[in-house]
C-alpha cells in the first residue's frame, strides 16, 4: 500500500510541475502580448500602479513604501513589467507575508 501512495505522490507531484510550467509559459506570451494590461492584472490588491505613456515607465506606490518606477524604453517591455510586478509582490510579502504566485515566475 505504501508504494502505491508514493506512485501516487509522484505523480501529483509531476502533474503540478506540469501545470506550472505550462501557466508560466501561458503568463510570458501574455507579457509579451499586452504587457500593459499583465501588470494591472496581476499586482497584489493593496498596490498602486500608474501606466505612464508619456515617459513609457510603470510608476509603482504601495502605502509606507518609497515609489518605484520601471522604464520600459530602457528595459524593454516584458523586462519592465516583471521588474514592476516583482516590487510590488515584495512589499505585498513584506506586509503580508504572502509572495508572488508561482506561475507568474518573477524570481
Amino acid at each position: 500500500m505504501a508504494d502505491v501512495e508514493k506512485a501516487r505522490e509522484k505523480v501529483d507531484a509531476k502533474k503540478v510541475r506540469a501545470a506550472t510550467r505550462q501557466a508560466r509559459r501561458f503568463f510570458q506570451a501574455q507579457l509579451e502580448k499586452d504587457f500593459l494590461n499583465v501588470v494591472l492584472e496581476n499586482k497584489p490588491i493593496f498596490t498602486k500602479v500608474f501606466i505612464d505613456k508619456r515617459e513609457s515607465r510603470f510608476r509603482c506606490y504601495a502605502e509606507g513604501f518609497k515609489r518605484k518606477s520601471f522604464s520600459w524604453l530602457e528595459r524593454g517591455q516584458a523586462e519592465a513589467a516583471k521588474m514592476a510586478l516583482r516590487q510590488l509582490w515584495e512589499w505585498n510579502a513584506l506586509v503580508t507575508g504572502h509572495g508572488a504566485p508561482p506561475e507568474l515566475d518573477l524570481a
